[in-house]
């Protein structure tokens, strides 16, 4: 289904800290999209961001912003456990389709957005922003063009310190912990700098008051390539991956401007040469990032930069960059995670089937 008129009216239900801080911003910023109404269920929490983005059409029944005529494409974020229901409606109403991660808490449900989806023209997408991050894209360039010769191992970890967390982000049956809230992103990120899928995963993790307030996963790619990576709430804030090959590695800081650092593997650690560099490096990064600022920074402008693939994707017919099979792959391995916590035991990923997802690993 093409849109013809140029502009693309977009209705987002959900109205928590990721769409005031992150999607809303972005979407006021993009001359392609119209923010045409907004859905909450907190009715003083949903006046607040309409007055603030000047959005007119509000509702406390998501499923009256669905059937709107006026809305071409529905923004499902609202808190995890609803994702699936919210998705489906939206789908069946004819709407195209900008959900979030993860797509559905069981895999059956992944399988079922996936053939909805396949019964209409209408577009799918997947929120993983990673992937529209600038320095992701120079990193899955340096790996395709085999700057870091094969590569072996990767370190990842993301942290947060928000003093307090909403109760389905406590809540594993909810959608909540680091492994489905925060490990997923760094999954479906594997997925794309490398090209492979998952095979074994291994998980930990300590609970509190939040049920997987801290996890530490090791998975094996397909490719033979091994991660680390730790996960945790109410640690401060860190959102970095390190990429180990046979020729030099590189490391990628999220949130930091001039978060990219690329070193050949004979690079001695410590050398003169290179801490007297590092003001020039941050000099050069800063200048050729600084078109990032207009979108609110580096890490901010990965929002916008996915909206506009959007966007992009229904106005022009552009194929989908992050489509529900990748949602599905990315909850695979997030319930994999958590199956493996449960048992104590390393979880073998056989693959995503159209008919796998019997019973729920929550």
């Amino acid at each position: 289904m093409r849109n013809k008129s140029g502009t693309l009216s977009i209705g987002i239900i959900g109205c928590g800290g990721v769409t005031e801080t992150f999607h809303l911003p972005s979407l006021k910023s993009l001359r392609s999209v119209e923010v045409f109404a907004l859905s909450d269920v907190d009715k003083k929490k949903l006046d607040r961001l309409a007055e603030t983005f000047e959005i007119r059409n509000r509702y406390e029944d998501p499923y009256e912003l669905i059937n709107r005529p006026e809305i071409e494409a529905v923004a499902v974020c609202a808190p995890s456990e609803y994702h699936f229901a919210l998705g489906m409606a939206a789908l069946s109403a004819g709407k195209h389709l900008f959900i979030e991660k993860p797509v559905a808490l069981r895999l059956e449900e992944s399988g079922q957005l996936i053939k909805k989806a396949g019964e209409s023209s209408v577009k799918a997408f997947v929120g993983f922003n990673l992937r529209w991050h600038r320095n992701v894209r120079k990193a899955k360039e340096a790996i395709e063009e085999g700057r870091l010769g094969p590569v072996k191992l990767v370190r990842s970890v993301v942290t947060t310190n928000h003093p307090a967390l909403a109760e389905w982000r406590k809540s594993r049956g909810l959608g909540g912990g680091v492994i489905l809230d925060l490990a997923i992103h760094h999954f479906d990120l594997l997925r794309y700098l490398f090209n492979s899928e998952g095979e074994e995963i291994h998980a930990r993790s300590i609970s509190g008051d939040i049920q997987d307030e801290a996890a530490s996963v090791t998975l094996k790619m397909s490719n033979g390539i091994l991660s680390s990576s730790v996960f945790s709430f109410r640690s401060g804030h860190c959102n970095e991956i390190e990429i180990y090959g046979e020729s030099g590695s590189l490391k990628i800081s999220l949130y930091d401007i001039d978060g990219l650092e690329m070193k050949p593997s004979s690079a001695a650690p410590g050398r003169l040469i290179s801490i007297l560099g590092r003001p020039f490096h941050t000099v050069m990064q800063v200048a050729g990032n600084a078109g990032a600022f207009r979108h609110g920074g580096i890490f901010k402008e990965s929002y916008y930069n996915e909206w506009r693939s959007f966007a992009d994707s229904v106005i022009h017919n552009n194929v989908i960059e992050c489509n529900l099979e990748d949602g599905r792959r990315g909850l695979e391995i997030a319930l994999s995670a958590v199956e493996s916590v449960s048992t104590g035991m390393p979880v073998k990923l056989p693959g995503v089937s159209d008919d796998e997802g019997e019973q729920s690993r929550l």
